[in-house]
């Protein structure tokens, strides 16, 4: 096979979930040929194009375009969104670490992306690792204070700690301020660009449907890798936002949100400085309204 089969071969794997046997039977090929050549695209695009194509900004310019794009959805100074999902595999011999509070085998992947979907940052790590833990061993969650444009800061749901950087949900009470329901509406409105983007991932590539078989962690993380390369290709050149995400609710294989969290967990705040900061944001959408 050429390369252009090869590559039309891996992207058939990819968007399906019947395995290499149907990609196979569709090319003609030997069930371990069609392993092979997938593999090979997977190799060449995971080294080649995995740190060129998913990067946060890095020109003031490139920031002020995703601020504005998430202007539109009436949350100020907003520069991402970041949330999780679970990603199913096999279960290795080796297995402990590997089971996430749901109860299987999986990798969890925090992903940070922009108004278009995009996305700009990932970290993989396996299912035991909850999304705390996924957050502050992250390169972007070490990082992500110095690199936000003053000022400027991420959306993340109540599962994440508050931060001046990382602007979460008010507490959902029963006697709620109208100016914190409002702050909430429109941070929800605006950070479900990441569930949509998830969303649209998963439905493209089909092969997550079905739990990954590969022979280890390091192959499952590639192919991960290259389909958040795929997907931000696809929105690029493309342009075309697909009708799935609309749809509500995703399907339960999806797993978008990420694993369970404990109700300890929600609604944390880093300091008084962080308070102040979501105070001040609520205020000119109060303002603006």
């Amino acid at each position: 096979m050429d390369i252009d089969d090869r590559v039309a071969c891996a992207l058939h794997y990819l968007t399906h979930s019947d395995g290499y046997e149907s990609t196979a039977t569709l090319f003609g090929i030997l069930k371990t040929r069609a392993y092979e050549y997938c593999n090979e695209v997977i190799l060449v695009i995971q080294q080649c194009w995995v740190q060129s194509t998913i990067t946060l900004p890095t020109s003031a310019d490139q920031w002020e375009v995703i601020r504005q794009g998430f202007e539109v959805y009436g949350f100020p100074n907003a520069y991402g969104a970041l949330d999780g999902s679970l990603v199913k595999v096999k279960r290795f011999e080796d297995f402990i670490g590997w089971y996430c509070r749901k109860g299987f085998p999986a990798f969890n992947m925090q992903a940070v992306v922009d108004h278009r979907m995009r996305f700009m940052s990932y970290s993989i790590r396996s299912g035991s690792q909850n999304d705390k833990i996924l957050f502050n061993e992250s390169v972007f969650g070490q990082t992500c204070h110095r690199k936000v444009p003053r000022g400027g800061c991420f959306l993340g749901d109540s599962g994440y700690k508050l931060y001046s950087h990382i602007m979460t949900p008010y507490p959902i009470v029963e006697s709620m301020a109208a100016d914190e329901a409002k702050y909430n509406y429109i941070h929800s409105r605006s950070r479900m660009v990441v569930e949509r983007a998830f969303g649209r991932w998963k439905n493209k590539f089909r092969v997550f449907k079905n739990e990954l078989m590969h022979h280890s962690p390091h192959d499952m993380a590639h192919l991960i890798e290259v389909t958040l390369v795929l997907h931000n290709w696809f929105i690029e050149y493309d342009g075309e936002i697909s009708n799935f995400e609309e749809q509500r609710p995703f399907p339960e294989w999806m797993h978008i949100g990420g694993d369970i969290v404990h109700i300890d967990e929600l609604n944390l705040v880093s300091g008084s400085s962080a308070e102040r900061a979501r105070d001040f944001i609520k205020e000119l959408i109060a303002s603006h309204t």
